[in-house]
C-alpha cells in the first residue's frame, strides 16, 4: 500500500509518501518544491534507523 500526503507552508510543498517494499517495512520519500519562481523540486534520501 503507498500512502503520500501534501503539506503546504508559506511558498513551499512538501509531498511526504511511503511504499510498502517488504514484510512490515517502508520506503519513506520527501519532496520539496518551491511555489513560486524559481520552482525545482528537491528529493530528499530518508534513512530508516
Amino acid at each position: 500500500m503507498d500512502v503520500t500526503k501534501i503539506f503546504r507552508h508559506q511558498d513551499y510543498e512538501l509531498v511526504c509518501s511511503a511504499k510498502a517494499v517488504d514484510a512490515g517495512k517502508f520506503a519513506p520519500s520527501l519532496v520539496v518544491s518551491k511555489q513560486v519562481w524559481p520552482t525545482r523540486p528537491r528529493v530528499i534520501a530518508v534513512k530508516a534507523w
